[in-house]
């Protein structure tokens, strides 16, 4: 037997029926499937930060669903804050822009291009009002969003988009030098530091030349030519045996070496200039003859005239022209 406010007893077998002591519990909704075209409209345009409450508790995968759950006990709000961080060493470092689009297989949606570089986003930050991506380059010299937002502040991306945006699949960098690898842009970084058809700096450091990392020699230095090798060879050298005899010495085959230089480049220029004059003299003699040929063709040409033929006194006949292109009309006279 139970005792009420009011003084009344009640039984044990009877149950309370107040409204206000009675826990309705709304029933489970289904699983619902989110695609990344349907979630991009519905982010797309602006809206209040006030107004961003709404029912979901827990953000999965894009490609596997939302649970949706509410109660009276437990009102739920969204968050855009995650567990899951980003930082710089998740991305690809080769380039502070986006990604260009042909790095990437099938179609890629436009929620993941960044507004202002065109491209996929890449360590990508969103607004807080309207969630959309931008990259954290761009992002960092602008102070208006592309969107219409009244202010634009950056966090880091949900949940739901940052696991969007992790599974997108992603050619190597180093793919126009011969890499067929293709992975998840969140491990594309790590396999770019070890890929064999990166690019590498030879390591004499008054060298700029770069070269495919699978084309150095197994477990040899990272040199690019025997002139390199020499040049580190001598700063070894000179780094463990810094002796005032053997800079005396090094100054002595420089000077020698200059002077063996210097004669040599002055052979090479006589022997280039001999040949240069051989070449004007065979240019001059042409022209010589080329001007010989045109007036033996000129004289020709003037001293025989070939006449007419009269048809009415039968015979050959000139046409008595006495210029001097017409010599020959005279002679035949």
């Amino acid at each position: 037997m139970d005792r009420t406010k009011s003084g009344k007893i009640l039984l044990s077998s009877q149950t309370l029926n107040y409204k206000h002591f009675t826990y309705l519990q709304r029933p489970i909704l289904p699983p619902v499937f989110v695609s990344v075209a349907t979630y991009s409209r519905l982010i797309r345009s602006p809206t209040p930060q006030g107004l961003y409450d709404d029912s979901l508790i827990e953000r999965s995968s894009i490609n596997t669903y939302i649970s949706m759950f509410s109660s009276i006990e437990t009102p739920i709000t969204t968050t855009t804050t995650t567990n899951e961080t980003i930082s710089d060493e998740d991305f690809n470092n080769q380039n502070n822009e986006g990604f260009p689009l042909d790095r990437f297989l099938g179609e890629i949606d436009d929620f993941f291009k960044c507004p202002f570089c065109k491209k996929i986003v890449n360590k990508p930050q969103e607004c807080i009002y309207c969630q959309n991506l931008m990259c954290k380059n761009c992002v960092s010299n602008v102070f208006k969003c592309p969107y219409g937002c009244e202010n634009l502040q950056v966090n880091q991306p949900s949940k739901f988009a940052l696991l969007s945006y992790m599974k997108l699949k992603i050619k190597c960098f180093f793919s126009s030098n011969g890499c067929e690898y293709v992975g998840r842009i969140k491990d594309i970084n790590d396999h770019e530091k070890d890929c064999d058809f990166s690019e590498v700096k030879c390591i004499n450091p008054v060298c700029d030349i770069m070269f495919v990392k699978k084309n150095k020699a197994q477990n040899s230095p990272i040199i690019c030519s025997e002139i390199c090798n020499c040049v580190l060879s001598f700063k070894n050298f000179m780094d463990n045996n810094i002796n005032e005899e053997y800079l005396k010495e090094f100054v002595r085959i420089i000077e020698e070496a200059r002077g063996n230089i210097q004669n040599e480049l002055k052979n090479e220029l006589n022997e280039l200039m001999a040949e240069a004059q051989e070449k004007k003299n065979e240019v001059e003699e042409f022209l010589r003859s080329k001007e010989e040929l045109y007036e033996e063709i000129e004289e020709w040409r003037t001293l025989h005239h070939s006449g007419k033929w009269n048809h009415v006194v039968k015979w050959w006949t000139c046409c008595e022209n006495r210029e001097k292109f017409s010599k020959g009309c005279t002679l035949i006279n």
